[in-house]
């Protein structure tokens, strides 16, 4: 009697455990929302970025502006921001929308090591170029007399080569 209390408890414990599907991460609204912000800010953003960076460049090649140590470290802030936006920001936007498009391979990591190495080194770099920049203008405010006589677009060029 006990054999059949406990086979008839089993099969009941059975049938009201009934398949409940747990909700994936796809399921959720916010995901549908960082689906919806993944495919169509990147390009937004590699196109109003860029067009701004060739305008800030086109301002700063300007007859006023080309004599000034601060519009070479901005053209290369520019240019350095733009690089960024069309090497990293459509890798990341071409990964996250087809990824199959990434063919996974015995030297993926090499992509991987490029782009953080590009990525980090980017954003280092225009960290560096805005420090030179304050630099610069820190200079020429202390000592005005010493900095008009001096050449400091070309120091600008020769420090943003060097960077």
């Amino acid at each position: 009697m006990s054999d059949i209390y406990v086979s008839a408890t089993f099969s009941s414990h059975q049938s009201n455990q009934s398949v409940t599907s747990h909700p994936s991460a796809k399921d959720f609204k916010e995901f549908k929302i960082a689906d919806i912000v993944n495919l169509y800010v990147p390009p937004i953003l590699v196109l109003v970025g860029n067009v701004c960076n060739i305008l800030a460049i086109c301002v700063m090649r300007t007859q006023h502006f080309r004599y000034l140590s601060t519009s070479v470290y901005m053209i290369a802030c520019a240019l350095n921001d733009a690089t960024s936006l069309i090497i990293s920001l459509t890798a990341h936007w071409l990964y996250m929308n087809f990824p199959e498009i990434v063919v996974r391979s015995a030297y993926s990591h090499y992509m991987c090591k490029f782009f953080n190495f590009y990525g980090w080194g980017n954003c280092d770099y225009t960290i560096i170029l805005t420090a030179a920049m304050t630099a610069d203008r820190a200079f020429a405010i202390m000592k005005p007399l010493k900095a008009s006589t001096l050449n400091l677009v070309k120091r600008a060029k020769i420090v943003v080569v060097s960077l």
